[in-house]
């Protein structure tokens, strides 16, 4: 058996080669360019900036190495490393155990306790709001008022009052346990559903663990609304010290050596995990169920006191995400300034403008890579000019486009709001695993004599529209929480998204104000049920039939 045969093949032959390659440049020339103005630039201006001695009051001035030489003996560096890697400790062993056992006990389920399964975790994923939560748990942790300070406070059973660290940590493990275990049931299940799961499996468990030591190392959000870095800065990340460093300090030399060093080793997780994409022959597909999956009633008792014990660990993890009784039944006015139909536009505009280019961006590239594979079965292999950045959010690069905002003189405008990275690599990524699978699919249809049309619209593209509704879904989910770009692109309060508000409320007003509880409420709980309704469709309709597979796995029958 020769695996190469079984390599999803390019599109029908009937093309022409060299056709085939001008179509794909065609495509991926959006994408090219959105990756050198969006991502290669910036990071080469960033790396530029780290050489300088910048601010916003006085010329740059070429200083070379000198910026990394006073970080290195910096006690303030020592501090963020610490906790950074923390975090990153922390995180890791969120994701490591938990999701891959949940999925692996889901797998034994019938199919109507699975999806059951899967929605009782879409609850983690639609109530992603860091910003409000974070918020909540501030005022489940006020000394007097907050029902969680009896537990965490001073004197508490877990004697986590005199460390402010470990109850920023407690709190972000638990947050990330949670999920991560609605991503690995969305991810791990349909790698065990391929034929041979065990390679798919340890591939996505492996870019898993890739993907939260990266998205650790630019925590922004935990630390700047729970503890603003506090006390003596023992909860400093890198990221909360570079945004100090450039936008309160203005030491933007200095900010940009830590994003450079932020930077570099996203670049170092981003190629890892594109090589492990690559080499492996990862992609996506369509399938039925494998024979290991196994009926509700025959599912041994271990599988379900395992999930019982991650439905009590799910209700821990969320219990404190959702707005208190109290606050529901509060009939509290929002606090002054306070307008939604002011910071409602503010903050979905701009995040429907950056989908509008992030989503046909990433599309008609994947088509180029994954369906019209211009160099066959190694295709595959251009993710890696874009993988560097696969793991890079706003935050590292804030930097070069906060200048570059300066410069076209759109800085405090509308505009500047959207973000700053038109091109989606997540969402490359997945488009292209996705039409690497569905183009055996497209090739079979026109070999069958369907016309060229309805075989894409058929084979190609109605099968995707619901991945990339869900895509864009988790981009504007994305989009709609940021708080760090908002905060560098914009200092007039009229141009305050409703999660900058949120957070000048939180410093303006008693954190046990009713005002304050009914601001979070107005903004999170609409966010929560939108959200929950296309992740549920999703789960239920769409993600269960989904594969994620080997090549050589997608159709056993090419291997004869």
């Amino acid at each position: 058996m020769n695996s190469n045969i079984t390599s999803a093949l390019p599109v029908n032959s009937t093309i022409p080669r060299a056709a085939r390659i001008l179509l794909a440049l065609a495509l991926l020339a959006p994408a090219l360019f959105c990756g050198l103005a969006n991502l290669l630039l910036p990071t080469l201006a960033t790396f530029n900036l780290s050489l300088q001695k910048a601010s916003l009051t006085a010329a740059d001035q070429f200083v070379g190495l000198d910026n990394y030489a006073a970080l290195a003996q910096s006690p303030l560096f020592g501090s963020a490393s610490s906790f950074t890697l923390a975090l990153i400790v922390t995180r890791l062993m969120a994701v490591a155990l938990a999701p891959i056992v949940l999925a692996l006990a889901a797998q034994q389920l019938g199919t109507p306790a699975r999806i059951g399964l899967r929605l009782a975790f879409t609850v983690p994923l639609a109530l992603f709001a860091p910003v409000s939560l974070a918020l909540r748990w501030r005022l489940a942790l006020l000394p007097n008022t907050g029902w969680l300070a009896p537990l965490l406070g001073p004197g508490s059973p877990l004697n986590l009052g005199s460390s402010a660290a470990g109850v920023v940590l407690l709190i972000d493990g638990l947050q990330t346990l949670a999920l991560a275990c609605g991503i690995g049931l969305v991810v791990f299940l349909p790698a065990l559903r391929a034929v041979q799961a065990r390679a798919a499996l340890v591939v996505c468990w492996l870019i898993g663990l890739l993907a939260a030591a990266a998205y650790a190392l630019q925590e922004f959000v935990g630390s700047y609304v729970l503890t603003n870095g506090r006390p003596t800065n023992t909860t400093l990340t890198f990221a909360l010290y570079q945004y100090n460093q450039a936008f309160r300090f203005l030491q933007f030399g200095v900010a940009a050596t830590l994003a450079s060093l932020t930077l570099i080793a996203l670049a170092i997780l981003g190629i890892t995990a594109g090589v492990l994409v690559a080499a492996t022959g990862l992609q996506i597909g369509f399938g039925s169920e494998s024979s290991g999956t196994r009926p509700a009633s025959r599912a041994p008792g271990v599988v379900w006191l395992w999930l019982l014990a991650a439905l009590g660990g799910l209700g821990l993890c969320t219990v404190s995400l959702v707005p208190q009784w109290g606050a529901l039944n509060a009939s509290a006015a929002l606090p002054p300034g306070f307008a939604l139909e002011r910071l409602l536009p503010n903050t979905l505009v701009p995040v429907l403008a950056a989908l509008a280019v992030q989503i046909p961006v990433a599309y008609a590239g994947a088509l180029a890579i994954g369906a019209l594979r211009p160099l066959g079965r190694h295709s595959e292999w251009l993710l890696l000019l874009f993988s560097p950045w696969l793991f890079v959010t706003s935050g590292p690069l804030s930097l070069a486009a906060f200048q570059g905002l300066r410069s076209a003189g759109t800085f405090n405008s509308v505009a500047a709001l959207g973000s700053p990275l038109l091109i989606s690599v997540p969402a490359l990524f997945v488009f292209t695993l996705f039409f690497k699978g569905q183009a055996r699919q497209w090739q079979r249809a026109r070999a069958a004599g369907q016309g060229a049309l309805a075989a894409f619209a058929m084979q190609m593209l109605l099968p995707s529209l619901p991945l990339v509704i869900g895509a864009a879904a988790v981009l504007a989910l994305a989009g709609v929480q940021e708080l760090l770009w908002p905060l560098v692109a914009a200092s007039d309060p009229k141009l305050s998204t409703v999660n900058v508000a949120l957070v000048q409320l939180a410093s303006s007003f008693s954190l046990s104000s009713p005002t304050l509880e009914a601001a979070i409420n107005a903004f999170a709980l609409p966010v929560f049920l939108a959200f929950f309704v296309v992740f549920a469709a999703l789960q239920g309709f769409y993600l269960e039939r989904l594969v994620i597979n080997r090549s050589t796995e997608m159709d056993p029958a090419a291997a004869q």
